[in-house]
């Protein structure tokens, strides 16, 4: 955390016919704020098992969808405590991801959000492929990753 400190004045005058006081006194506040979010790092529900989401920066995220079938390249957009990740393009494919229809699957709607509880928890919540032609999701629970609709993300501590 970075501390703000902040220095207060507060002034006070008493003026009376026979008699007048003026004190001042003198505080310092400390404010703590925040590090800045980082989602940058390899993150997963079981590190041992299952690559995930990586993270290089907010343009640059590679999600693990399915393993061996289904990897895709994404881009964040950070708002507030929360990484919204929109897919950018199949990274790689295997028999069953190239069944897809790719080419109908929306930039601008959000796949993924992410949102950061600690430094080393973040809560995911895979949305799914939202398919343009049809104007509804797919893909919403076939995600390896997934355990529950909203599922808890370690950062994983590769070296």
């Amino acid at each position: 955390m970075r501390t703000l400190r902040f220095t207060v004045f507060t002034v006070a005058f008493f003026s009376a016919a026979s008699c007048s006081m003026a004190s001042y006194q003198s505080s310092n506040i400390q404010i703590q704020s925040p590090k800045p979010i980082n989602f940058q790092g390899r993150w997963s529900p079981d590190c041992d098992k299952l690559s995930g989401i990586k993270i290089i920066d907010n343009e640059n995220i590679i999600i693990e969808v399915n393993l061996n079938q289904i990897y895709v390249s994404s881009a964040g957009v950070l708002k507030g405590d929360t990484l919204i990740i929109n897919l950018q393009a199949p990274e790689d494919l295997g028999r069953g991801g190239m069944m897809l229809n790719w080419d109908d699957f929306s930039k601008k709607i959000p796949i993924a959000k992410m949102m950061m509880i600690t430094e080393n928890i973040s809560k995911v919540e895979w949305l799914g492929f939202y398919d343009e032609s049809l104007k509804a999701r797919t893909w919403t629970n076939e995600a390896d990753f997934l355990t529950t609709k909203s599922d808890t993300f370690a950062k994983c501590n590769d070296h």
